[in-house]
């Protein structure tokens, strides 16, 4: 074993060593515009890929290049020439498929593997960008015009030869570049420059998901998370989805739904470039190196056997989060399969047209405005020192002194109109409807979670 581990080692360092010194990136042009301007480049995560993993090496970040400038990963309208030499002293490069005969070496992709989810410093690896500008296209025009601006003066700055092509053959071969500086010529009298927006706006379910997934049963996590989003409305957004996500751990949901679940969610999110992304990747790589685990069902594995190692007499204050929780998600269900029930009628708010009332992003905010609400009251409820709350339980009267869900109202806030369902008031009476079900149900659900307690 020791030996094969050995020869194992000493081919992969050979291999390496053979990486070529000229490596070819292909990408697109406002990728090449934020590269430039933070002079990170964005690695692809292994998460949810099996044979992403092996060719790794276990290595959780890759960047796939390739020997040849025309031909292979030839994806995108820019390319970026990379110093092979440069990147060997501070990467390991793999190259992949080296002894398949059906490819020739020119053609094979080198990759470049880490553990962290960007290559810093990326302007000194880069020895030339060339930029494929196709006039044809509307959306191709549009995106290297709301770029060049920026790509121009950063590469002026760094001294990075900069090549424009109108061909694409021409593009791929590197030959009959134009003079780029006809574009920026143009831009004067036209529009500004475009940038590359690295918000945390694009965040979705799938992202909140597999942030509960880092979070549950672990406290640590959670704040990290929290920290990260600092909008109260997101961190809103997170606690609901989180809440769901315990609700289901709670009723051990099937494990490999779970595992099957959260292997997409993870390949979904590993090839998405923005901010936020790259956080909670570098935060679960992190994690899973804490476990010594390389793929996401051994890491929801380890924290199962974490899990099941915990005293099965949870502090108090524990028990009290968790009722907290499952109580919180009951009424939020109840809500959403209301709405999904009954606001479903042609809406009109403000002046603005909508098919379905559900769809209003104003009107969904004050509901979640009043869940909110209503989550904190079954909290305060849940930890009033002067309630016995394992014995009484959450009633509607025990909610409305922190929350009167009985003054529930839309009308103050929005003009509503289309259907005349939802008229006048006739949207409040729906509203008023809904809390009183989601507060029965709060009612229902504090008696089921606080029996499994007892």
């Amino acid at each position: 074993m020791k030996l094969r581990y050995i020869y194992k080692e000493l081919i992969e360092s050979i291999l390496s060593e053979g990486a070529s010194d000229i490596l070819y990136h292909f990408t697109h042009i406002g990728y090449v515009s934020k590269i430039l301007k933070s002079n990170t480049i964005s690695m692809t995560s292994t998460l949810g890929s099996a044979s992403d993993t092996e060719i790794n090496n276990n290595k959780f970040f890759y960047l796939s290049t390739t020997r040849s400038k025309s031909s292979g990963f030839n994806k995108g309208d820019a390319k970026l020439v990379l110093d092979g030499r440069k990147l060997k002293q501070n990467y390991k490069i793999v190259p992949v498929d080296y002894w398949d005969l059906v490819s020739s070496k020119s053609e094979q992709e080198d990759r470049i593997v880490s553990n962290k989810s960007e290559i810093t410093n990326a302007i000194n690896y880069i020895s030339a960008i060339h930029l494929f500008y196709d006039k044809r296209s509307s959306d191709s025009n549009a995106r290297f015009l709301n770029n060049i601006n920026e790509i121009i003066h950063i590469c002026d700055k760094h001294q990075i030869p900069l090549y424009v092509y109108t061909s694409y053959q021409n593009w791929l071969n590197q030959i009959g570049s134009v003079d780029y500086l006809q574009f920026e010529k143009s831009l004067s009298t036209g529009s500004e420059t475009g940038t590359v927006v690295d918000d945390i706006t694009s965040i979705d379910t799938t992202w909140y998901r597999l942030a509960s997934l880092l979070s549950y049963m672990d406290k640590t996590n959670y704040n990290k998370i929290v920290d990260f989003l600092k909008d109260p409305n997101m961190i809103a957004d997170f606690n609901e989805v989180f809440d769901a996500e315990s609700r289901k751990y709670s009723n051990r949901l099937d494990a490999e739904e779970v595992d099957t679940r959260y292997k997409h969610d993870a390949k979904y999110l590993r090839h998405k470039p923005d901010k936020a992304t790259k956080f909670l990747l570098n935060l679960l790589v992190k994690d899973m190196q804490k476990r010594k685990v390389y793929d996401i069902k051994s890491y929801i594995a380890s924290k199962r056997t974490e899990f099941s190692n915990i005293s099965s007499k949870p502090s108090p204050t524990d028990i009290k989060k968790k009722l907290v929780q499952n109580i919180a998600s009951a009424a939020y269900m109840d809500i959403e399969n209301y709405i999904n029930k009954k606001f479903n009628e042609f809406i009109e708010i403000d002046g603005k047209y909508y098919d379905h009332a559900y769809e209003s992003e104003e009107l969904t905010k004050i509901i979640n405005d009043y869940y909110l609400k209503l989550r904190k009251a079954i909290e305060s409820v849940v930890n009033d020192p002067y309630k016995d709350v394992f014995y009484f339980g959450v009633s509607g009267d025990d909610i409305k002194k922190y929350f009167d869900y009985t003054t529930v109202k839309v009308s103050d806030k929005l003009t509503v109109g289309g259907s005349f369902k939802y008229e006048g008031t006739g949207m409040d009476k729906y509203l008023e409807e809904m809390f009183y079900s989601a507060v029965s149900e709060v009612e229902s659900a504090s008696k089921t979670e606080i029996a499994k307690v007892k």
